[in-house]
């Protein structure tokens, strides 16, 4: 899809887009949802997830549309929030037990005079190979073939090893040259073609190639859609077009800094930890106290059991008037050492809440993606926030013991604790 805007034109657009000129928002989507879409599907053989995708993606880069001003490629900017929000949804890869290593590219050599067909023949023809994929071939061969990646970085970006990144290529590939009129050379000529960044392409002759069979139907994505607009309306301040509202008011900013979440649920561990060191002295001083009390009580008992009075060990003498008996002295009661309660721990502070916005998201027993899912949540549930971290590009909640929710910008809403 060639680009009908100039630099200076589609600066203008995401500039007006961000403050919330419909029209200029709009115009953006009916341009780039479908490119969003084949990009998500490189990733997803499921047609419904991969609208999902699409359209979370699309809420996400409309979200931070002042970043695209900074942006040189404004479709490579997208298709990157497309691809994080997939591989999102199909992480974590499972290894498997690969036989041998040897991984060789020769096959993937393009002949610089074939025939590459236009976009739409392309997409349909992408589609018939990849839906024979499983997801982690499906993976493999994107990150490689559309987006350039050495065997290392698809390996890093994956979290799995080399072996497995040549073995699920190996098996791939052996499969796209079972599909009917397609070759390996083919096809990663028509990723080219379909690649937003052309700096890494090969320039190719292509000619128009026409064949009777209809392309795939894309699904009904949210161009001129009253209520999608009405959505993305609510992530930019609708305003005067003249008017420029700082990034931070925008309703969706769901972390607006990430590192003040951490750095103040920090400081706010080390004040409780200084309020509880004031506290020791004086509970230590209590402590001997009682102790001190304690071996008083455990000596005078000791003396009245060991060393009673002589009085008590006098017998007696037989007179004809009685002898009054001694009054027995009264054994003083010992006094009752309480025992100072141990200070409990306190509970887990909550320090901010999050409302889930995305159809759907995982939930981990940590904060990171190679953690085993639990459960799901879904759009509009709500959580307390007992903990914030980093981890593999996503920010990361603690919503229970051992449960954990990922955000990249655009599936959860985030308000901190005052």
């Amino acid at each position: 899809m060639e680009n009908e805007f100039s630099k200076e034109e589609l600066r203008q657009l995401i500039s007006d887009a961000a403050i919330g000129d419909r029209e200029s928002m709009n115009t953006l989507i009916k341009h780039y949802s479908s490119r969003m879409y084949f990009t998500a599907r490189l990733y997803l053989k499921d047609k419904k997830r991969a609208q999902s995708v699409t359209e979370n993606a699309l809420r996400n880069a409309f979200r931070k549309l002042e970043e695209a001003l900074k942006e040189d490629n404004f479709e490579l900017w997208l298709s990157r929030i497309v691809q994080a929000e997939a591989l999102y949804r199909i992480m974590p890869i499972t290894e498997e037990t690969i036989s041998g290593t040897g991984y060789s590219n020769s096959d993937e050599i393009v002949d610089p005079y074939i025939e590459v067909p236009e976009e739409d023949e392309c997409k349909k023809r992408i589609y018939k190979i990849m839906d024979q994929l499983t997801d982690a071939e499906r993976a493999v061969t994107t990150l490689h073939f559309y987006d350039h990646m050495s065997l290392r970085d698809v390996s890093n970006t994956l979290n799995i090893s080399t072996g497995n990144v040549m073995g699920f290529l190996r098996s791939a590939k052996r499969k796209m040259n079972m599909v009917e009129d397609e070759s390996v050379g083919t096809y990663v000529a028509m990723m080219d073609k379909m690649n937003p960044d052309k700096s890494k392409t090969d320039s190719l002759p292509l000619e128009d190639v026409v064949l009777e069979e209809e392309i795939e139907t894309e699904p009904n994505l949210p161009q001129e859609n009253e209520n999608f607009l009405d959505d993305l309306k609510g992530m930019v301040p609708v305003d005067e077009r003249t008017t420029r509202v700082p990034l931070e008011t925008l309703q969706y900013e769901t972390v607006k800094d990430e590192e003040p979440a951490i750095i103040q649920y920090e400081e706010r561990e080390e004040i409780e930890e200084e309020e509880e060191e004031k506290d020791y002295p004086i509970l230590n001083i209590i402590l001997i106290a009682l102790i001190i009390v304690g071996i008083i009580v455990a000596v005078f008992l000791a003396k009245q059991i060991f060393y009673p009075s002589s009085a008590s060990k006098e017998v007696p003498q037989e007179t004809a008037e009685p002898t009054p008996e001694p009054t027995p002295t009264p054994t003083p009661t010992p006094e009752v050492v309480e025992e100072t309660p141990e200070p409990t721990e306190e509970p887990n502070p909550i320090i901010g809440h999050a409302r889930v916005i995305t159809a759907e998201l995982r939930v981990r027993t940590g904060p990171g993606t190679s953690y085993d899912q639990v459960t799901t949540v879904k759009a509009g549930e709500e959580f307390d926030v007992l903990e914030v971290a980093e981890n593999g590009g996503y920010t990361w909640y603690r919503i229970d013991e051992n449960q954990w929710i990922a955000n990249n910008g655009g599936m959860v809403e985030y308000t901190e604790n005052e």
